[in-house]
């Protein structure tokens, strides 16, 4: 029987032990109303400074640990309408080097002739100045099947440790006896 009381009374005793430490504390913000708003308000500032602070630090940091001398680039290809023709291949140099030569499959003009897009290189390049000369092979729509060519050179600069797109658009030129074709460029990126 003593056995069962005395846990009984341990546990009695060690609820009125933390019942008086926690009345002898005194409660959290207990001279708060003594500072005023304005006084609060510049604190906040404070920290809130300090905080950016430490942010730009740990960014400088990890930009430290990233190697600053590559970043991934994916290039997509894409038509803007149907009637524009059908895109038989695709010549892509960068920085006067040769990047991809691509001879475009059915499945590949299916998805162009339909508005899609098609990934036509992934790899990764220094975060500079880079320029892309690209060549396209188009055969025109109906009856005559003739072949032209669209050609473009767009620069982009790559953002440094992120993952960089860039999509090619083929659509309609604004004369079409002088330029039948007209290539677009979109440079994107996104933190990976």
């Amino acid at each position: 029987m003593r056995r069962a009381i005395l846990p009984k009374m341990a546990a009695c005793f060690l609820i009125m032990l933390t019942a008086a430490v926690l009345c002898a504390v005194p409660g959290y913000g207990a001279d708060s109303g003594q500072q005023s708003v304005g006084e609060l308000e510049e604190e906040l500032s404070l920290i809130e400074n300090e905080l950016n602070t430490l942010e730009n630090r740990v960014d400088k940091l990890m930009e430290d640990l990233i190697d600053p001398k590559i970043t991934s680039i994916s290039l997509y290809f894409s038509s803007k309408t149907a009637d524009v023709g059908i895109p038989l291949s695709l010549e892509i140099r960068m920085d006067d080097r040769p990047l991809v030569t691509r001879e475009l499959s059915e499945t590949d003009r299916l998805v162009l002739i339909r508005g899609g897009a098609i990934e036509i290189y992934s790899g990764v390049t220094e975060p500079m100045e880079h320029t892309i000369d690209l060549r396209c092979l188009v055969q025109t729509t109906g009856d005559s099947r003739q072949i032209g060519t669209a050609r473009a050179v767009f620069k982009f600069e790559p953002h440094r440790a992120s993952a960089n797109f860039i999509e090619i658009t083929l659509s309609k030129g604004q004369d079409r006896k002088t330029e039948p074709y007209s290539l677009t460029a979109k440079h994107w990126s996104k933190e990976p």
